[in-house]
């Protein structure tokens, strides 16, 4: 059985892309997971698989650079020490040693993007620095054997023809969810995911506030969520869960009549942006409100499964909200999410494409 060597630097549980992947690679490869731990938490993962470089860092902020020496340092250690076959770099700041050490030890290399880095990086970072990073990611990408994107749309940020490769939406897996029961006799609406007000949450907060007939619940964890929990602490129609297991996500996506997923397109990497809302609720079946400017629009006008309106315009998203209170329009919507999941999005069609990737290495 041939050896995967996997490394990432981003794992905040719950992180579904890196799950759904081992589940669909453990049935054919020996998987060894090396992560970094930021938060030093204590892990329920800690078995033979895992091996976790326990150091606290900050998440988007100059100083993590610093703190990158020491994780690239204790990554030549394992690509050294450990016995591997391919190796499995997600994004930028794992895939430079992967490819240089891959390289020398005549290794197989599949790249992993969720994001590309010089696109996410904090607002008001350099342009410079931008285009440097950017630079450096194009070429150790050129020398991946094998490259998974997370959208089709992604292909444009690299600014070259990737001669091999795949989209792996981040789509769930198909199971039976639990309902959850919510006091209510409106709308819910529901968002569960990383806290940035950028992604939406602002608007909603103020437009919901105003209303009486809608009910909002927010779940999750991320670098505003003081300022989010400030911003609802006099509501009387908004509850706080805080940071909940993905099944929970799933159950409170089920009961919920709308999920919205607004990115501000004046954020790089949000113009790419396909996050596992959409697919959530694609597969249940519930509609979603996006905005303009990202590769979600594309989709949802495609498969006619939510409504779509400008990032930040309260006005239209009070007027979607009244909109979604017809019950046969969210039935609509929601029936069309569900065929076009199934058709197109499921987790099932995801794993035959990684496998694919994986297959062209041999």
């Amino acid at each position: 059985m041939k050896k995967i060597l996997m490394f990432i630097t981003k794992l905040v549980p719950p992180y579904p892309r890196l799950e759904k992947e081992l589940t669909v690679l453990r049935r054919t490869y020996d998987v060894k997971v090396i992560c970094w731990d930021r938060e030093c938490r204590n892990h329920s993962q800690n078995n033979r698989d895992f091996i976790w470089f326990r150091l606290k860092a900050p998440y988007g902020k100059p100083s993590l650079f610093i703190y990158l020496i020491f994780w690239w340092i204790y990554q030549i250690k394992c690509l050294i020490k450990e016995k591997y076959d391919i190796i499995h770099a997600f994004n930028l700041d794992t895939i430079i040693f992967s490819v240089i050490l891959g390289k020398l030890k005549n290794k197989k290399i599949i790249y992993d993007v969720a994001d590309f880095y010089s696109d996410s990086l904090p607002e008001g970072t350099p342009k410079f620095i931008r285009m440097v990073i950017g630079k450096t990611e194009i070429f150790f990408a050129k020398q991946a054997n094998f490259v998974f994107l997370a959208d089709d749309s992604r292909i444009k940020q690299f600014k070259f023809k990737l001669k091999r490769y795949l989209s792996i939406y981040n789509s769930p897996i198909q199971k039976d969810i639990k309902d959850v029961k919510i006091n209510n006799k409106g709308l819910t609406i529901f968002f569960g995911g990383v806290l940035y007000l950028s992604r939406g949450l602002k608007e909603m907060i103020e437009v919901v506030n105003r209303r009486k007939d809608v009910k909002l619940i927010i779940a999750g964890y991320g670098g505003d969520e003081e300022k989010i929990k400030k911003l609802i602490e006099k509501s009387k129609n908004i509850t706080f869960l805080g940071k909940i297991n993905y099944d929970t996500i799933l159950s409170y996506t089920k009961s919920s009549d709308i999920l919205f997923a607004l990115y501000d397109p004046n954020v790089p990497n949000h113009k790419f942006s396909s996050p596992n809302k959409l697919f959530e609720a694609m597969m249940l079946g519930k509609p979603i409100i996006v905005n303009k400017g990202t590769s979600m629009d594309k989709i949802v006008k495609k498969e006619k499964c939510g409504l779509i309106i400008e990032y930040g315009n309260l006005s239209q998203i009070d007027e979607t909200i009244n909109k979604l209170k017809s019950v046969s329009l969210r039935n609509e919507l929601g029936k069309n999410g569900k065929r076009a999941y199934k058709e197109k999005y499921n987790w099932n069609i995801m794993e035959r494409k990684i496998l694919e990737g994986y297959d062209s290495l041999k």
